[in-house]
């Protein structure tokens, strides 16, 4: 975490390990330190409490595993573009 609020990415991809609560302080600590920064749950399996969790911790996309290169960034680019909509209307 230290590393990634050093470099201040513009973009995160994790995978939290669970979708406990435990796993989701992880996702607060990171929205906490890099609230700029776009976030995408890495995950075998998403149920919609699941998603619906994650989205509400400020998580803005998701990529299932297992994945190859052309969904990832598929998956990145839509929610992208999704996201500068929502700014351009403001």
């Amino acid at each position: 975490m230290a590393a990634m609020v050093k470099l201040h990415p513009q973009l995160v991809c994790i995978d939290l390990g669970g979708t406990d609560e435990a796993a989701f302080e992880k996702l607060a600590t990171i929205r906490a330190g890099l609230p700029k920064a776009v976030v995408f749950l890495v995950s075998g399996q998403f149920d919609a409490a699941t998603v619906q969790a994650a989205a509400e911790r400020g998580v803005h996309g998701f990529i299932v595993k297992p994945f190859n290169a052309v969904n990832v960034l598929t998956s990145i680019r839509k929610t992208i573009i999704k996201l500068a909509r929502q700014h351009s209307t403001l």
